[in-house]
């Protein structure tokens, strides 16, 4: 994310959470979080989730099975039952589901996945999940750019947003394309190797949601 052009998301992230100019930073050194670029948009004075989907085992009928970026026989990520657990465990197995959801939608150009799976003060959150839901109003799609998870880790609160439980997770992002509905390349993004990014999460009645999310960089 950070350094790299907003619309071409993969290429940080995919759901990539790669190559999206938006992403915000934080070093590991206990300093303030600097995002690599100022947006302007309205923060509501109170956290709210969006519509949460079922909580089925099984993928939602409106989650998309297949798509133009998805491998042969891959099927829908889906919530563990450890991930909706109030516990230190299942907030690990959340944020890992997190960023499997940002992919699927990135395969499908389809953000069905993170419904419900973030505040909307995440400022961040809110750009990955636009990017994708731009390129689908405007027909293109995506080629390459899918992550390749490593491990999640939790570490101690840096009070950024209190009462958080904070997430590592660690990945790899292949190199993107951004196809248009005639298959012209309108976008480029580059591979990106050791990613780290930090989750604040927190629990709203019955489940986990992103508070905020930061790439994370080792001084």
């Amino acid at each position: 994310m950070l350094g790299v052009n907003r619309r071409r998301f993969a290429a940080i992230v995919a759901m990539a959470l790669v190559v999206l100019s938006a992403a915000a930073c934080t070093s590991d050194d206990g300093s303030d979080p600097t995002p690599s670029r100022t947006v302007t948009r309205t923060t509501p004075t109170a956290p709210t989730t969006t519509t949460r989907p079922s909580s089925s085992a099984t993928p939602s009928p409106t989650v998309p099975t297949t798509g133009p970026n998805v491998r042969p026989g891959e099927k829908p990520p889906t919530e563990s039952a450890l991930a909706k657990t109030h516990t230190p465990p299942g907030a690990t197995e959340f944020a890992l589901f997190w960023f499997q959801a940002l992919d699927w939608g990135y395969a499908t150009t389809d953000t069905t996945l993170t419904t419900g799976r973030y505040l909307t003060p995440c400022s961040t959150c809110t750009d990955f999940v636009n990017d994708i839901d731009t390129a689908r109003r405007r027909h293109q799609h995506f080629q390459g750019g899918r992550i390749a998870l490593h491990g999640r880790k939790l570490v101690a609160n840096d009070n950024r947003h209190p009462g958080s439980t904070v997430v590592d997770v660690y990945f790899d992002s292949a190199a993107v394309k951004t196809l248009d509905s005639t298959g012209r390349v309108v976008s480029r993004g580059g591979a990106s190797r050791n990613l780290r990014w930090r989750l604040w999460l927190g629990w709203t009645a019955d489940h986990w949601a992103v508070r905020d999310m930061r790439r994370v960089i080792t001084k």
